[in-house]
C-alpha cells in the first residue's frame, strides 16, 4: 500500500526522533529547574500557599465567596466595583444572546455548544431574536444578598434552594452556580426556579433575570429548550460562563485598595482557574515554553509530539473500545460514546449496563474530554433520577458494598443523577496506596495498561472488577 504525503511527512525517522528526545528533555530540564526555584523561594514568596486549601471548595462554598463580593455593603469596603464587574458580564452575555455554551470563552472549540445533557448536543436552532437586556441592573441598589434562597412561591411542590439571589431596587437577580464542570443539573430545576422568580417578581411587581453561571448550557431535563428561548427572549435567562467572571475578577484587581482584599481576590482567581479551567502559571508556561521556541526545528517538533500524541490516544481508546466488547457479557451492554478523533469534546464516556436494571448504568466519562487525563471519573449513573433519589441509592449501594467488604472509593457529593461517583485518582483499585491524587501517571488508565495481561492490573479488568461489585450491590438493593 502507498503511503499518503501526510504519513510520510509525519512518519517520525531516526533523527526526529532524536531530536524529539532532545526537546522532552529540555523541557523535563526546565520542569525540574522551576520546581527548585519554587522550592528555594518558597521561604520569601510561598508560591504553592493558598489559604483556600484548607478550605471546602464546594459549590455551596465557593457561593459564599460570591456572595460576600457581591454585596456592595460587604466587609470588603470595595463598594460597587465587584457587583457592576458582574453586571456588565450579565448585560454583554444577554447582548450576546448567551443561552448556550457557544460564547463559552474556555471552550477548546469555538463552535462546540455541547451541553450538560447526558444525550448530547441539540439540534441547531433557527435564528432568534435579539433578547432583551436587563438594563435595570446597571444603577439600581443593592438591597440584599441571599444565599440558598428558597422557592417559597411553588406551592405543593419539593422547596429548592437557589444559590443566589441578589434583591435590588426594582428587581431580582438569581444565580444558579455550577463551578465544577461534572455538576449535573437536577430534573425541573431551572423550570422551578423561573416559575418561583416570575410569582415572586409579580408580587413585588419588578423585574428579575436568571443567570446560569457555569461551563455552558443548562441540560434540557432542567430548563426546557422552548422555555429557555422564551426567557432568554425576555430578559429572564442568560448564561455567563465561569471563564468570563474570572477574567472580570481579574481587571478588578488594580482597583482594589485594601490588600487584603487584593490577595483575597487574586487567591480566588487562582485558584478557580487552577481547579476549573486547569490552568498552568503563566510564569511557568512561558519558562517552558521556551523550549518549544528555541528554534523553527524545535517547533516542529513540538507539534509533531502533539500529533502523535493525539493519534496514540485515539489508537489506544479504540483499543480499549474492542476489549471492552471482547470481555463483555451478553447481559452487560456497551454503550461507547468517545470519539477519538475529538479529544477535546466534553462529557466523553462509555457505560456498562447492569443485569435487570434499566434505571441506572455504570459511567466512565471524561467530563472536559479525554486529553485531560486528570478529570476522569467513574459512577453509579441514571439520567432520571432526582436528587432525593440519587441520595437514598447513593446510601444503599454504600451500605451493601461496605457489608461486602469491597474496597469503597473515595465517592464524591452525591447530585441528581449520580447517587456513587468517585475519580480514578480517588479509586483505591485504580490507584496505588500513597499515590498522590495530582499524579495521572500512576493511575491504571488506558493510555498505561492497554498491552498488559488480562488480570495483571490492566484497566479493563478493573473496570469489570468494580462493575461486578456494584452489580452485586445493586441485587441487595430494592
Amino acid at each position: 500500500m502507498s503511503t499518503t504525503p501526510s504519513e510520510a511527512a509525519t512518519r517520525p525517522g531516526a533523527q526526529t526522533l532524536q531530536s524529539l528526545q532532545a526537546l522532552l528533555e529540555n523541557l523535563q530540564a526546565r520542569q525540574s529547574g522551576w520546581q527548585q526555584a519554587q522550592q528555594l523561594m518558597a521561604a520569601q514568596l510561598a508560591p504553592h500557599f493558598s489559604p483556600y486549601s484548607v478550605y471546602r471548595s464546594h459549590e455551596v462554598d465557593v457561593s459564599r465567596h460570591l456572595a460576600l463580593l457581591l454585596d456592595p455593603e460587604g466587609t470588603h469596603g470595595q463598594g460597587r466595583l465587584f457587583w457592576d464587574a458582574w453586571v456588565k458580564q450579565v448585560l454583554l452575555a444577554q447582548q450576546a444572546g448567551c443561552t448556550d455554551a457557544s460564547v463559552d470563552d474556555e471552550s477548546p472549540e469555538p463552535h462546540d455548544t455541547l451541553s450538560q445533557d447526558p444525550h448530547g448536543p441539540a439540534q441547531a436552532a433557527a435564528p432568534q431574536p435579539a433578547p432583551a437586556v436587563s438594563q435595570w441592573l446597571q444603577r439600581t441598589q443593592v438591597l440584599q444578598v441571599d444565599r440558598e434562597h428558597r422557592t417559597t412561591e411553588l406551592k405543593g411542590k419539593n422547596r429548592r434552594a437557589i444559590d443566589l439571589c441578589v434583591h435590588v431596587r426594582g428587581g431580582l437577580l438569581a444565580i444558579e452556580n455550577k463551578p465544577w464542570r461534572e455538576s449535573v443539573d437536577e430534573l425541573g430545576q431551572l423550570d422551578d426556579y423561573a416559575a418561583h422568580l416570575a410569582l415572586l417578581a409579580a408580587r413585588k411587581k419588578c423585574d428579575w433575570t436568571l443567570v446560569y453561571l457555569g461551563h455552558g448550557a443548562p441540560s434540557s431535563q432542567s430548563l426546557r429548550p422552548e422555555l429557555r428561548q422564551k426567557l432568554a427572549h425576555n430578559g429572564h435567562f442568560v448564561c455567563v460562563s465561569w471563564g468570563q467572571l474570572l477574567e472580570a475578577l481579574k481587571q478588578c484587581l488594580p482597583l482594589i485598595q485594601a490588600p487584603k482584599v487584593r490577595w483575597f481576590v487574586e487567591d480566588l482567581v487562582q485558584m478557580m482557574e487552577r481547579d476549573l479551567l486547569n490552568y498552568t502559571d503563566s510564569a511557568e508556561m512561558e519558562h517552558n515554553a521556551k523550549a518549544f521556541s528555541q528554534s523553527r526545528q524545535a517547533l516542529h517538533n513540538a507539534f509533531l509530539l502533539r500529533d502523535t500524541l493525539a493519534q496514540w490516544q485515539g489508537n489506544q481508546l479504540k483499543k480499549l473500545e474492542q476489549q471492552l466488547k471482547a470481555r463483555c457479557t451478553p447481559n452487560m451492554e456497551l454503550n461507547w460514546k468517545v470519539t477519538p478523533d475529538n479529544p477535546r469534546k466534553r462529557q466523553a464516556y462509555f457505560t456498562l449496563s447492569f443485569p435487570g436494571r434499566r434505571d441506572v448504568v455504570m459511567r466512565m466519562e471524561w467530563y472536559d474530554g479525554f486529553a485531560n487525563a486528570v478529570d476522569f471519573y467513574w459512577g453509579v449513573y441514571g439520567t432520571d433520577l432526582d436528587l432525593e433519589q440519587s441520595e437514598e441509592l447513593g446510601k444503599a449501594l454504600t451500605a451493601a458494598l461496605q457489608k461486602a467488604q469491597v474496597a469503597l472509593p473515595k465517592a464524591e457529593d452525591v447530585e441528581a443523577g449520580w447517587p456513587l461517583w468517585s475519580f480514578f485518582s480517588t479509586d483505591p483499585v485504580f490507584t496505588p496506596e500513597g499515590c498522590a491524587d495530582d499524579s495521572p501517571e500512576e493511575i491504571v488508565h488506558p493510555w498505561l495498561s492497554m498491552e498488559r495481561e488480562q488480570g495483571d492490573g490492566d484497566f479493563v479488568s478493573l473496570v469489570l472488577q468494580r462493575h461486578a461489585e456494584l452489580a452485586a450491590a445493586l441485587a441487595q438493593v430494592q
